[in-house]
């Protein structure tokens, strides 16, 4: 049987406690939102908030990725094993941070790139009259 070495400050008893997988799912998801904005204040509080964007765009990828796995895990495989998702969700979380901040460079590079292009876009630009009839009887009296 797989058990889990820490309890979370009792978090994990109570799921198990429950039995019920799609709980974890739920977490998985919505709490997460939760998250980000206790994790984005904590790192702000801290002076690592050089950090928090990254960190963000890694527990928001990681709700995406719990939805796209955990959801087909339960419905159509009928895994009902709790303890394996949360292990599931703990490597999501896990493999998303890690991505998130070994690639600060390349997400620096395409953010930076993409609010250039949307800068651009918004820029207003130069008005020409128009030669509409009324302008060339006016240039013409």
């Amino acid at each position: 049987m797989i058990t889990i070495p820490f309890s979370l400050f009792g978090f994990t008893d109570w799921i198990l406690a429950k039995n019920e997988p799609a709980i974890v799912v739920m977490l998985a998801t919505f709490g997460m939102l939760l998250g980000i904005i206790v994790i984005i204040t904590l790192l702000n509080v801290l002076g690592l908030k050089r950090f928090s964007g990254y960190i963000t765009l890694a527990l928001l990828c990681s709700v995406f990725i719990s939805l796209v796995i955990m959801i087909p895990m339960l419905l159509l495989f009928r895994i009902e094993d709790t303890i394996k998702f949360i292990l599931v969700w703990i490597v999501i979380v896990g493999s998303c941070l890690t991505f998130s901040l070994s690639n600060q460079r390349y997400i620096d590079m395409f953010t930076e790139e993409a609010t250039n292009t949307a800068n651009t876009k918004n820029q207003p630009t130069s008005k020409k009259p128009q030669n509409n009839k009324k302008n060339k009887r006016k240039n013409k009296k």
